[in-house]
C-alpha cells in the first residue's frame, strides 16, 4: 500500500477539507475498496494500492462524476422557457447529450428528473409543490442521486430544511453549486471522448498536490473558500475577480455528499422533528477571535468538521458521520459552545484528533462564506464538568438568551460574550489561571445583576458553585490568597461575605432581592480598602443592633506570609476586588495550601498587632492565650471610624485603652502612627488570619511590654 501526501487536501479552507473527503471517497467507491486517509499536519495522507501516476490516471481517465441536480432551484437548467440562453440551461443539455461512458451516471439522473418534472407539469422553479416534488424525487430515483439530494435538502413534517454545506438547498443566492459542478466538469473533459481537458492534468496537480499553476479559470467558488471568492482587496488592485480550480470544485462537493443529513425526533425538543446535520449545531459567536455575537443572527449554524490520525476507510468515515451527534450527558448539543464542552469529555475514544470549526456568515454583503473560527483538539478534560454549576436552574441558559434580546444593554451583551470566551478557554486549556479568569467573569455578571432590574426578573439568583471551582483555581499568589480568605467570611449567625456584594433577600443564600436592596450590600464601585471599610461599619453596626454576629472568621485564612505581601503592596488590590465577587460565589471554602516558599521573618506594624484581637473572635483569643474565657474584648464603633479616616494614632490609643481594662500589659510608649494609612490597616484587619498566626503575632505585641 502507498502512502500518498496530498498537500493540497489541508484543513483549512472547507473546500480543501471537503476535497480530502472527496478523493476518498471516489477512489474506493470506484477504484480501490481498501483506500483508507488520515489527517496530518501537513494535509491528507492517502493509503492506496494507487500509486501517485496511477492516482492521477484515475481522476483524468476513469472518474465518472456523482449525479449531482437540484431541479428544484431556479438556476438549476432545468427550466428553459424561462432561463433560455442560459448558462445552466447549455450546462444541462451539453451533459444530457455527452457520449463519454463516465457520464452515463448523470445523463440517466438528468432524464429521470425532466421526466418527472413533464409528468408534473412544472416549467418553472417549484414554489408551493417544493415538498411534494422533492418527495416524489425521493420515491422514484435511485440510492446514486438520492445520496445528492439528501445533502442538498430533507423533508421535515413542516416543511424542507437546508444543511448548511449546500446553502439554501444547492445554492448560495445565485450561485447554483450543481450548475457549476457540470461546468468544471465539461471545462476538464471533452464529454463526446471522456479524455480530459490540456488543462485538466495542470489543475488536478495544484488541486491534489499543491504544484504551482500560473493562473485558475475564471469562475465561482461561493462560500467554502472565502480567500479566492474576490471581492475588494482581493488582488493588487481595488477589486478582484473569483478565480477557481476546477478540480477543486469537482472533489469538494463530492466529498460534500458524505455529509447527508437525516430527520431525527429528541424528546427535549417541542419541535415534532428536527434536522440533524453531522456535527452541526446553533451558532454561538465566542472562542474565536474572528467571530462575534452579531454574526449569530443571519449565521447558518456552525459545523464542527472532524480531523483524524489513524487511517480511516470510507466505511468508518460514512459511520461516524451518520453517528455525528455530539451530546452532553442526555441531551443533544446546542450550540459551538455545547459543543466544545462535549469535545471536551469525549476523550480519543472514537479516534477524532481534533475538530476543525466553521461558521457560516454572511460578508461581503448577503454573500456567505464558511469562515473558519479555530481548531480545537480531542482530549478528555473533566473540569469542563465545573460549567454545569453554572446550568443549575437554567442561570446559564437564560443569561446568554437575555443577553441575546434586542433590548440588552451592550455592557452586557459584552460581559456575557467575555464570559463565553472563558468557558471556551476552559474546555481547552483548564489551567489555574482560565478558572481564575472565569470566576472573575462569573462576579462580573452576578454584579451585573445586582444592580440591573430588568436582569434580576429574568435571574433571580446568583450561581450556586461547588468547592471545585476552588480546588481547581487556587495558585500561591498572594492576591487570589487573599480574595479566597476574604470569600471565605461568615458561617452561622455571621453573614457571608457576598451578602455585602449582592442584595441578597433575607441577607443570605443565593436569592436576590427584587428591589436590589439589602441593608448588608455595602459593595459600589470603589477601590478595595473603601469597600472594606464600609463593610465592617455597616456589619458592626448590624452586630450592635443585635441582627448578626459581627465576626470575620473565614475558613481560608492566611498567615503572616501573604499578610505582608498585602501591606506592602497597593498595587494587588484590583485584582482581589475583581476575584472577589466570583469567589464568594463558592458555597464551601477551605484552607488553601501555603505556598512552597522560604519563609520570611516578618512581623506587622504594632499598630496592627494591637487592633488585631478586636477583630477576632473570643474563642479564638482564648484559644490563643490572649484572653482568660471570662474576659471580653468588644470592638468599639470608634476604632472602625477612626480607622477609616484615617486617625491612626486614635483608634490605636483607643485601643490599648480597652487592652488595659481587660488586664493586658501593653507597650509604655504608643508605635509611631505617622506613616500608616488607616483604610488600609482595616482593610488588613478584616483578613482572617491562622489561630498560629494570631497567637504568634498578638504575643510580639505583648511581650514588647515586658521588655519596653
Amino acid at each position: 500500500m502507498n502512502e500518498i501526501l496530498l498537500k493540497g487536501c489541508a484543513a483549512t479552507p472547507m473546500a480543501h477539507y471537503l476535497k480530502a473527503l472527496g478523493v476518498l471517497r471516489l477512489v474506493t467507491e470506484q477504484k480501490d475498496k481498501k483506500a483508507r486517509g488520515a489527517w496530518c499536519e501537513d494535509g491528507f495522507i492517502l493509503k492506496t494500492a494507487l500509486d501517485k501516476e496511477e492516482l492521477c490516471r484515475f481522476f483524468l481517465e476513469e472518474y465518472a462524476p456523482t449525479p449531482l441536480f437540484a431541479p428544484w432551484n431556479g438556476g438549476s437548467g432545468f427550466y428553459p422557457k424561462k432561463d433560455k440562453g442560459s448558462t445552466a440551461t447549455k450546462t444541462l443539455d451539453t451533459v444530457l447529450g455527452a457520449g463519454a461512458d463516465r457520464m452515463k451516471p448523470s445523463i440517466e439522473a438528468a432524464l429521470s428528473l425532466k421526466a418527472i418534472l413533464k409528468e408534473l407539469g412544472i416549467t418553472e422553479k417549484p414554489k408551493e409543490q417544493k415538498p411534494q416534488f422533492i418527495m416524489l424525487l425521493r420515491s422514484r430515483m435511485n440510492d446514486r442521486y438520492l445520496e445528492a439530494l439528501d445533502s442538498c435538502v430533507v423533508l421535515t413534517d413542516e416543511k424542507p430544511q437546508y444543511p448548511p454545506i449546500f446553502g439554501s438547498g444547492g445554492n448560495d443566492g445565485n450561485l447554483d453549486f450543481t450548475s457549476n459542478f457540470y461546468q468544471q466538469i465539461l471545462r476538464l473533459m471533452d464529454t463526446e471522448t471522456g479524455k480530459s481537458s490540456p488543462v485538466s492534468g495542470t489543475e488536478l496537480n495544484n488541486s491534489l498536490f499543491s504544484d504551482t499553476i500560473s493562473e485558475s479559470a475564471s469562475g465561482a467558488i461561493g462560500q467554502f473558500a472565502p480567500g479566492i471568492a474576490g471581492g475588494p482587496n482581493a488582488t493588487t488592485g481595488f477589486d478582484g475577480g473569483s478565480g477557481v480550480n476546477g478540480w477543486d470544485y469537482i472533489l469538494m462537493l463530492e466529498g460534500a455528499l458524505l455529509f447527508a443529513a437525516s430527520i431525527s425526533r429528541r424528546l427535549e425538543s417541542s419541535d415534532r422533528a428536527t434536522l440533524s446535520f453531522p456535527f452541526t449545531v446553533r451558532t454561538t459567536g465566542s472562542g474565536a477571535g474572528n467571530a462575534a455575537t452579531t454574526d449569530e443572527v443571519n449565521s447558518r449554524n456552525e459545523i464542527w468538521m472532524p480531523l483524524w490520525h489513524r487511517f480511516t476507510s470510507l466505511q468508518e468515515l460514512k459511520f461516524l458521520l451518520q453517528e455525528g451527534r455530539a451530546s452532553l450527558g442526555k441531551r443533544n448539543c446546542h450550540d459551538g459552545l455545547d459543543f466544545a464542552r462535549s469535545v471536551a469529555l469525549l476523550g480519543t475514544d472514537r479516534g477524532i484528533a481534533a475538530f476543525q470549526r466553521f461558521g457560516f456568515f454572511e460578508r461581503s454583503g448577503k454573500a456567505y462564506h464558511a469562515t473558519p473560527i479555530g481548531r480545537v483538539a480531542v482530549h478528555h478534560n473533566p473540569d469542563v464538568n465545573l460549567i454545569t454549576d453554572l446550568e443549575k436552574g437554567r442561570w446559564l441558559d437564560n443569561l446568554r438568551r437575555t443577553a441575546r434580546a434586542k433590548e440588552a444593554s451592550s455592557a452586557l451583551q459584552n460581559a456575557v460574550h467575555s464570559l463565553e470566551n472563558q468557558l471556551f478557554d476552559l474546555t481547552r486549556h483548564p489551567t489555574a489561571s482560565v478558572i481564575q479568569r472565569l470566576i472573575i467573569g462569573i462576579g462580573n455578571i452576578g454584579r451585573t445583576q445586582a444592580v440591573s432590574g430588568k436582569l434580576r426578573e429574568n435571574l433571580s439568583f446568583l450561581p450556586e458553585m461547588d468547592t471545585r471551582w476552588l480546588e481547581k483555581a487556587q495558585s500561591p499568589d498572594a492576591a487570589f490568597r487573599i480574595a479566597t480568605a476574604l470569600s471565605s467570611i461568615g458561617g452561622g449567625k455571621a453573614p457571608m461575605m457576598r451578602s455585602h456584594i449582592y442584595p441578597l433577600d433575607g441577607g443570605s443564600g443565593w436569592k436576590l432581592n427584587k428591589e436590589g436592596k439589602n441593608p448588608l450590600c455595602t459593595f459600589s464601585h470603589a477601590d478595595l480598602t473603601t469597600e472594606l471599610c464600609r463593610m465592617a461599619e455597616r456589619r458592626h453596626l448590624a452586630a450592635r443592633q443585635g441582627k448578626i454576629a459581627f465576626s470575620l472568621k473565614g475558613t481560608s485564612p492566611v498567615n503572616e506570609e501573604v499578610l505582608a505581601a498585602f501591606l506592602a503592596d497597593p498595587d494587588m488590590d484590583a485584582r482581589i476586588l475583581a476575584l472577589l465577587p466570583g469567589l464568594c460565589l463558592i458555597k464551601k471554602h477551605f484552607p488553601l495550601k501555603a505556598a512552597d516558599t522560604e519563609k520570611r521573618a516578618f512581623r506587622p506594624p504594632l499598630a496592627y498587632r494591637l487592633l488585631k484581637p478586636f477583630f477576632c473572635d473570643h474563642g479564638d483569643l482564648v484559644s490563643a492565650g490572649i484572653l482568660q474565657e471570662d474576659i471580653k474584648l468588644p470592638l468599639d464603633a470608634e476604632m472602625i471610624r477612626y480607622l477609616s479616616t484615617d486617625q491612626v494614632e486614635r483608634a490605636v490609643q483607643t485601643a490599648t485603652r480597652r487592652l488595659r481594662i481587660a488586664g493586658l500589659q501593653i507597650p509604655k510608649h504608643l508605635p509611631d502612627c505617622g506613616s500608616i494609612h488607616g483604610k488600609r490597616l482595616l482593610a488588613a484587619l478584616m483578613i482572617p488570619i491562622y489561630p498560629a498566626t494570631l497567637k504568634a503575632l498578638t504575643q510580639t505585641a505583648f511581650s514588647a511590654a515586658e521588655t519596653a
